[in-house]
């Protein structure tokens, strides 16, 4: 391969990664605000994505318990929590 075949390879891989990285940047913005559920000490608790660094490419949950971690897309997509879930949370946080 020649150097001017090298720097083509170079340059669409670059830009392979780097739209990678933009629509994963979109897909992470509609993730803001989801409530996810996940076990602590044999008890579940309720969390929300709160940030996302296109850095490292993990998605920051609070939860409920005060105990933040990072996530990456695959596990975050595994502790989604499920509609009967949410609603009971949303109807413990803000009774009617």
């Amino acid at each position: 391969m020649n150097e001017s075949n090298k720097n083509d390879e170079y340059q669409r891989i670059k830009f392979k990664e780097n739209k990678n990285d933009l629509d994963m940047a979109a897909k992470a913005e509609k993730w803001m605000g989801v409530l996810v559920n996940k076990e602590f000490d044999n008890k579940s608790y309720m969390g929300s994505v709160v940030n996302y660094c296109g850095e490292t490419k993990l998605f920051q949950i609070d939860y409920e318990n005060d105990v933040s971690e990072e996530v990456d897309y695959q596990e975050l997509q595994k502790i989604v929590a499920p509609p009967p879930l949410v609603c009971e949370y949303l109807e413990r946080i803000n009774p009617r």
